[in-house]
């Protein structure tokens, strides 16, 4: 809220000049970060998985958010009695990118493990 209002703040002690903490807001970085790869997870209820070529495609629904993974056909057969079931979480090596506006979204995703 306050990079939006363009102003910064900070706490401190009442008499004191020690600074306790401090909220960048308009001072907070606003570039764009990445793509870079890194270990990570995707979850969610499983909504679809298929493929033609050696891998499979697994579809993650977060609520209003879907995620897919590429997965081995192994790894789709194991998943597959998950398929409109509990939440899952998938775990492997994602392409990660931060927007100008602070979000972190993934561009790709290989599933390795669940």
């Amino acid at each position: 809220m306050l990079a939006s209002d363009n102003a910064t703040g900070s706490l401190s002690e009442k008499g004191h000049e020690n600074l306790v903490l401090r909220f960048p807001g308009r001072e907070t970085a606003s570039d764009e970060l990445g793509p870079f790869s890194q270990e990570g997870s995707i979850q969610g209820v499983l909504v679809s998985i298929g493929g033609e070529d050696n891998t499979a495609h697994a579809r993650l629904q977060d609520g209003d958010d879907v995620r897919s993974g590429e997965i081995s056909r192994d790894i789709a057969r194991r998943l597959s009695p998950h398929l409109y079931g509990p939440t899952i979480r998938m775990l492997g090596r994602g392409r990660w990118r931060r927007t100008t506006e602070g979000h972190m979204g993934i561009t790709t995703f290989q599933g390795r493990r669940f």
